[in-house]
């Protein structure tokens, strides 16, 4: 073969080298998905690729003819003195490759972002720039992730810095990277004073050494309530508790590189609730001294719970009837009208009284008044029942002056532990006990006369006031009183409506508590005082049996022996001044049973009226 032959076959195996060389470029190009451009430096002549214009949204016909201007007019106006400045410094030797990333006007107006990078690949034959190669890649949704991270770091930095809770991040080591304001306050420093340091050289605790040490090494949470801390730096503060928290941090391989801390100061609540235990005691004690009889069952009538009082009546001295059932401690004459009368309790009706004989355990036979209450969930559900009784055996059978009893009664309120006001149908106050004057400050004469009104910060129960009352309660509300020097008393009051013929001027009861230390509290005191409230309350009604009792003021009921018990009944009321239509109420029967039952008495006794009847009553069996 000779030389020209050979010269010529060479020359076809290095074009074939090249081609191939060149379809894998291509092949590379377009897998990599980005656009290429050449610029001739000295011309201004620009080649893109289809997919330079694809990154754009044109195609390249719609761009034709291309130049560096068609660059210059695509590209964000800010961004081109960057670009600029480095083509200078990559054409003057001073850079190996021309590396930017810039904006570039899409056609339908946004902005896309591009990683520009290029190089000088061949110069004339004077050694001027000629020719310049290079690349564009789509990086607008890496600049998304890269701008939504930012702002989330941004949000992550306020919320640190702003948290009101003690948030400091640690290494591995246990040594201060970062704290928040608040941690650094609690601590009486600024927050670069605890960068680098360690946490235990500041706050030396080997209890604390080892759940750091075992959050390390086990990757777990730890998380810990109401935990005492004794400040070796502040000595003054004494003990203080903390709910705290200690979170791992892993680093890509898993292994953990640092912790966070997190603090909440609830030195507050633990002494409230230290409080709150004390009051638990006080008014457990209170209601196992009174000799009142309380007790809880539920709808089964299972007892859960007992004070002594009741306990004693039922058991005998020392005996414990929680878990025993109710019904069994109520005579069987008793029994259903008891159950039927439990059963009308609901959320409209939480509240019933009513009256029954018992048998004790010493086998006497009493007559308690009972005061019924059903115990309601958030949901209105009733989930167990409170009954409170009294003995009002000794009341049916003495003598006892309505005076008397406005006195005892007067007296009771008194020494109820909260403030109450009576008022007139007026609202005018008409009695004020102690307790109300010593947590508002007002003397007893400058209250009474005047309307409650005037001392309330806004008007309560109006709208309530103008409907008939039939549940006897209204509904409890926070309301502030004003004290005499113009500050606010914040209080529970509760509103009770008053129907008594013998004391006409008391037309409604304000129990008012003093809760403005309360508001504190959470809500499981609110809770407790709400229930010992409750008992409270009913201690009131209970105390209304005492007009009740009036019905039989001045009768002996063994010395009616030609009567039975409705008829005796009957004559008690009578002679209290009753009408048919109120005893038939009172009675729980049909008036037209009453009128009977008088004219019968009527008969036997030959008389014609009531006057004449009371008159024979006052002669035959009066003391």
């Amino acid at each position: 073969m000779d030389d020209t032959l050979k010269t010529k076959v060479q020359l076809l195996e290095e074009m074939t080298d090249l081609r191939e060389k060149a379809e894998r470029l291509d092949f590379i190009i377009e897998g990599t998905n980005v656009g290429t451009w050449d610029w001739y430096v000295q011309t201004g002549e620009t080649v893109f690729n289809e997919k330079w214009a694809e990154i754009v949204g044109y195609t390249l016909e719609e761009l034709e003819p291309v130049t560096i201007k068609t660059w210059v007019q695509l590209a964000h106006p800010d961004d081109l003195e960057e670009s600029n400045r480095l083509l200078e410094k990559h054409i003057a030797g001073e850079l190996d490759y021309y590396d930017f990333e810039c904006r570039v006007k899409h056609k339908n107006g946004t902005w896309v972002w591009v990683h520009d990078r290029g190089k000088l690949v061949q110069w004339d034959d004077e050694g001027r720039p000629y020719r310049m190669s290079g690349t564009h890649t789509d990086i607008t949704e890496r600049k998304r992730a890269e701008d939504s991270l930012r702002r989330v770091n941004e949000i992550l930095d306020r919320f640190f810095e702003h948290q009101q809770v003690l948030v400091a991040y640690l290494d591995s080591d246990f040594n201060f990277i970062r704290v928040n304001r608040a941690y650094a306050l609690n601590g009486k420093r600024e927050p670069e004073d605890f960068t680098g340091k360690n946490h235990f050289d500041l706050y030396p605790d080997e209890d604390n050494y080892r759940i750091f040490k075992n959050v390390v090494e086990t990757g777990e949470v730890y998380s810990t309530q109401a935990k005492p801390f004794h400040h070796p730096d502040q000595p003054d503060r004494g003990t203080t508790y903390w709910d705290w928290s200690l979170a791992p941090v892993r680093d890509s391989n898993g292994n953990v590189e640092g912790l966070v801390l997190v603090l909440s100061d609830v030195s507050e609540r633990e002494k409230m609730a230290q409080e709150l235990q004390e009051k638990e005691k006080k008014y457990r004690n209170l209601i196992e001294d009174m000799p009142v009889l309380v007790c809880r069952f539920t709808e089964d009538g299972t007892l859960t719970f007992t004070n002594s009082a009741y306990d004693r009546c039922f058991g005998g001295e020392g005996s414990t009837l929680t878990g025993q059932n109710l019904y069994k401690f109520i005579p069987a004459s008793e029994l259903e009208r008891v159950k039927r009368k439990i059963r009308l309790l609901c959320e409209e009706s939480p509240v019933i009284t009513y009256e029954h004989r018992v048998v004790t355990s010493d086998g006497s036979t009493r007559w308690y008044k009972w005061v019924d209450r059903a115990i309601l969930d958030e949901g209105g559900k009733i989930t167990e029942y409170q009954s409170t009784g009294i003995d009002i055996t000794d009341m049916l059978v003495q003598s006892t002056t309505v005076e008397r009893q406005h006195e005892v009664f007067t007296e009771v309120l008194q020494h109820v532990p909260i403030g109450i006001l009576l008022t007139d149908d007026k609202d005018r106050i008409r009695f004020v006990n102690d307790v109300f004057l010593s947590m508002t400050g007002y003397s007893r004469k400058g209250l009474l006369g005047n309307c409650i009104s005037s001392y309330m910060k806004r008007q309560m129960f109006k709208k309530q006031k103008k409907r008939r009352i039939t549940d006897k309660y209204l509904k409890e509300e926070f309301a502030d009183f004003l004290r005499p020097d113009s500050t606010e008393l914040a209080t529970r009051t509760i509103c009770m409506f008053l129907d008594n013929p013998y004391q006409p001027e008391y037309n409604y009861a304000y129990f008012v508590t003093d809760v403005s230390f309360q508001k504190k509290l959470d809500v499981k005191q609110v809770r407790l005082q709400s229930q010992i409230e409750s008992i409270i309350r009913e201690l009131d009604e209970l105390n209304e049996s005492f007009e009740d009792s009036l019905m039989l003021k001045n009768i002996r009921i063994r010395e009616l022996p030609e009567f039975d018990e409705i008829e005796k009944c009957i004559l008690r009321y009578i002679e209290d001044g009753a009408t048919n239509a109120l005893i038939a109420k009172k009675m729980e029967l049909a008036e037209i049973t009453i009128k009977k039952r008088v004219s019968k008495i009527y008969t036997r006794l030959g008389i014609e009226n009531r006057y004449q009847l009371i008159e024979y009553l006052k002669t035959t069996y009066l003391k």
